[in-house]
């Protein structure tokens, strides 16, 4: 146990939070009696700091420990979380025909402009505070959410290159089929993150499995299925991106990371 004297408590209290781990490598951490810090060799953090900075967190959109980037960058997580969440909700809700709506035509702007420009613009963000896999997974989803807007704009007559609605049908799930490979390679990925991100992830996939399926086997009920699962995903999305926006400043409510089991935390 590190205890930290008491004259040593107004320097610590000023620059918690702003020392940099070359390599971030943890093995045991010490706390000071009163809880409120750590010490790592001769730096020494803000506890609840240093676990929300340095530690898998769905807010983050990161997996796995990193170290702060050279460069000071507000988190864009959450703004790929929301044009995820936001869209990925209303789509859902089409798809399990609620007030009777079965087409996702009036969706179109929001494809292209809120979940696909927006969250490209978070992936390249991330990008550059060093988030690969952010950076990687919000280009990724940005990109589909492009694609299938461009699916749905009748005035590029795409859907008339088939010669019947079953085919065209085939096709969608065909492609579904890809990126629900990629959903479970991401989801994979989050095996020592927090359980809100890992359970989101779960639903990422199996959204796609679902569409997938119900295109392949010309099936309501697995679109259904489908949309029960993108519900349940856009929540996850919505929860993390406040977990990434809230903090003791601006909210009397915040979240508390669940941490997997093999994530490392602070002991």
């Amino acid at each position: 146990m590190y205890v930290i004297g008491s004259n040593d408590t107004n320097d610590i209290e000023k620059n918690a939070g702003t020392s940099v781990i070359e390599s971030p490598v943890l093995t045991k951490i010490q706390t000071s009696d009163c809880g409120k810090f750590v010490k790592l060799g001769d730096h020494h953090f803000d506890k609840e700091e240093f676990t929300k900075a340095l530690l898998p967190n769905g807010g983050d959109f990161r997996v796995g420990t990193y170290s702060q980037p050279e460069r000071k960058f507000g988190n864009p997580a959450p703004l790929g979380l929301a044009s995820f969440a936001i869209c990925l909700f209303t789509l859902s809700l089409v798809n399990l025909s609620a007030r009777g709506v079965t087409s996702p035509s009036a969706l179109v702007g929001a494809f292209i402009f809120v979940a696909g420009l927006l969250e490209i613009l978070a992936g390249m963000w991330c990008l550059i505070v060093e988030n690969t896999f952010g950076g990687t997974v919000f280009s990724c989803f940005g990109g589909f959410w492009c694609s299938y807007a461009f699916i749905l704009i009748k005035p590029l007559a795409l859907t008339e290159a088939y010669a019947t609605p079953e085919a065209l049908e085939n096709a969608i799930g065909l492609y579904l089929c890809g990126w629900t490979i990629f959903g479970f390679c991401a989801w994979i990925l989050t095996f020592k993150s927090t359980w809100a991100f890992f359970i989101t992830f779960i639903f990422v996939w199996t959204t796609y499995l679902c569409l997938a399926l119900g295109n392949l086997l010309h099936s309501a009920a697995w679109t259904k299925a489908g949309g029960i699962c993108g519900f349940l995903c856009s929540m996850g999305a919505f929860y993390n991106m406040f977990a990434g926006m809230s903090n003791k400043q601006n909210s009397y409510v915040t979240c508390k990371p669940l941490f997997m089991p093999g994530a490392v935390i602070p002991v």
